[in-house]
């Protein structure tokens, strides 16, 4: 859909030159385009970004489980924090998806696939995940 629609955010790494050769053919199916540095930070940035969004999944699912266990109504409290400071894209995506157990049924493989791409590289670049691997280990999501 985001495609389709040219909503897509497309980093690249790679010379401006190369990136001003090419910005014509991802401007048809990517709104914002980042040039992120030399040949590789893109992918590097979309892994960080990968964790990052995996992390903010499982504190929007805990932070709902936790308005839940309070006798908040769910949907309840998808539209308020929406509205609130703790909002984030992951809540929204959790919120389109009716909420953590579907949003986990449709994106868990996903999430999973990033999350297992986060620690290879980390591994082999001898980086440790901090508190992000904790964020990700620990929640209602089974990420691992």
């Amino acid at each position: 859909e985001q495609i389709a629609a040219g909503q897509l955010t497309v980093l690249v790494g790679g010379s401006t030159v190369a990136l001003e050769r090419a910005r014509p053919a991802l401007a048809s199916y990517a709104a914002t385009v980042v040039h992120t540095g030399p040949a590789g930070s893109a992918t590097a940035l979309k892994l960080v970004n990968n964790a990052l969004f995996a992390a903010n999944s499982q504190l929007a699912a805990a932070a709902l489980t936790l308005a839940e266990r309070q006798g908040i109504n769910p949907a309840v409290a998808m539209a308020g924090l929406a509205v609130c400071s703790g909002n984030s894209a992951a809540l929204s995506y959790i919120a389109g998806a009716g909420g953590p157990a579907t949003f986990a049924e449709r994106a868990l493989p996903f999430l999973r696939k990033d999350v297992g791409a986060v620690r290879a590289a980390a591994k082999e670049q001898d980086l440790v995940l901090g508190v992000i691997d904790l964020v990700i280990n620990d929640g209602p999501l089974e990420l691992v």
